[in-house]
């Protein structure tokens, strides 16, 4: 089924899309159906109930432009239609096949994309789905998986997204230092593990070999910290792709649109066709056009911009003012991916009040805490809430961030020891053990402090007080 944000009201789809396909308009061979424009007064054809028909329908009505519909059944039937002369042109989706259709080909009138996957009726079926989304997940990761035999064998071609080159070569790049970090924090647990050993050894051992092996283990810290950033930076790179590419493609929809209405006016002005009615139009759709490709490019760089400052900071712990409640805002926009397809909601309560503070350190202290809710607080939850609140408390001169989630809880075993290296309750399940352990020692550098108040069932709550001067206030 497609997703539709009105569809989520009574339809629970797999977190994992299928595919991404976009409505395409098709012609005869010979035919003069270069533009949007081309289409009015022509015969064009849809597919009945079909959403990609409505959208088209839509689109072209933006644009003012009257043309002749006819609706058929299905997407063979339209094809056949046109091949016999019928219609000169209809909408279909981008991996219907045209190979049978000799006299058809398809044109640079490309919109409305969207994404497809499985879908339930709501709050039914929930065991099913989880299995059919693992199950997917994993096919989707395996290019000699039966997702790719089906998909070549009925479109013709596996799922690609075209993304930005730019974009591209800084996944690479990130990716590539994600992997070097997993394999360093791999490398290093091991080293880690190896030493503990050793150390229950030589408990008994002279003090120099007691005080080096101490060493040892504080530089290993150091790196796993460092490591751990770069982990959490590689995470927000899939949202901030995610975000820009529907600005991005809007923007290049609409620059196709305004090439080919200068070339139309070009070529009536050559052939002194050009009418003053013709020119008006050819005016009021540029400046439409170019206030589209304008808004969304600024979207995508506001988007970007964000990023910038948040990768920049947690690689750079440097103080500078920021605003509490823009900053955190940015950030959730880059984590807000993790949940955009779940039941779980995440509130945002920022105080909008500037401070000089270490953003790089309090962006880390933000997403730990979120992920660690996220990752460990809702594993048996369906509808869970994380609630973030980020104030200046004037009484005690201090920056005031509060995460809570109404989760499974913290066994208390385990709330007597979370903050070390290496505790986790899911160690074999993909976590490091050292999320919380990192907020731990920001706090500490920070000179604040973090108190953790959970019971079983009932969700958790972290309270982080960091200090900061008034004077540092605006």
């Amino acid at each position: 089924v497609t997703y539709t944000e009105e569809r989520t009201e009574y339809l629970d789809y797999l977190s994992e899309m299928a595919f991404s396909n976009w409505t395409q308009v098709i012609r005869r061979k010979k035919s003069e159906i270069e533009s949007v424009l081309d289409l009015k007064d022509q015969n064009v054809g849809v597919m009945m109930n079909d959403q990609n028909g409505e959208a088209f329908q839509a689109f072209v009505n933006n644009f003012n432009i009257e043309m002749n519909v006819t609706e058929y059944e299905s997407f063979t039937a339209m094809c056949e239609a046109m091949e016999k002369g019928e219609i000169v042109a209809g909408s279909i989706q981008n991996f219907f096949s045209l190979s049978p259709y000799s006299q058809l080909e398809r044109t640079s009138i490309i919109f409305n994309a969207f994404s497809t996957t499985f879908a339930t009726a709501k709050g039914h079926n929930l065991d099913l789905m989880k299995a059919l989304n693992l199950q997917l997940t994993a096919w989707k990761a395996d290019e000699k998986s039966p997702y790719y035999t089906i998909f070549n064998r009925y479109f013709g071609v596996a799922e690609k997204t075209i993304i930005p080159r730019w974009i591209i070569t800084t996944l690479v790049f990130l990716i590539l230092l994600s992997l070097i970090s997993w394999l360093i924090v791999r490398s290093l647990t091991r080293k880690l593990k190896s030493a503990n050993l050793e150390l229950a050894d030589w408990n008994r051992t002279l003090e120099t070999k007691v005080d080096k092996r101490s060493k040892e283990l504080e530089a290993s810290r150091a790196q796993l910290i460092q490591s751990e950033k770069m982990a959490s930076l590689g995470k927000m790179v899939a949202g901030v792709a995610h975000e820009v590419n529907t600005p991005i493609g809007v923007a290049l929809t609409a620059s196709s649109f305004l090439i080919d209405s200068i070339t139309q006016v070009n070529d009536q002005y050559k052939n002194q066709e050009l009418s003053q009615e013709g020119f008006s139009d050819f005016l009021e759709n540029t400046v439409s056009s170019g206030n589209i490709i304008n808004a969304n490019i600024l979207r995508a760089a506001g988007i970007i911009k964000s990023f910038q400052e948040i990768s920049i900071d947690q690689n750079f712990n440097e103080s500078r003012i920021i605003n509490l409640k823009g900053y955190s805002e940015s950030l959730m926009q880059s984590l807000y991916l993790k949940i955009k397809y779940s039941k779980h909601i995440c509130n945002l309560d920022a105080e909008d009040i500037s401070v000089n503070t270490n953003p790089g350190y309090l962006s880390q202290l933000i997403t730990n805490l979120f992920m660690n809710a996220l990752i460990h607080g809702f594993e048996n939850k369906e509808n869970g809430i994380i609630s973030i609140s980020l104030k200046y408390d004037k009484a005690e001169k201090k920056i005031k961030l509060i995460v809570n989630d109404n989760g499974e809880g913290i066994p208390e075993d385990v709330q007597k020891i979370m903050f070390e290296p290496f505790v986790s309750t899911k160690r074999f399940k993909g976590s490091s053990g050292i999320g919380l352990n990192v907020v731990h020692n920001i706090v500490q550098k920070l000179g604040g402090e973090i108190h953790c108040i959970s019971a079983a069932g009932k969700g958790a709550e972290f309270t982080v007080t960091i200090p900061i001067s008034p004077e540092m206030i605006s």
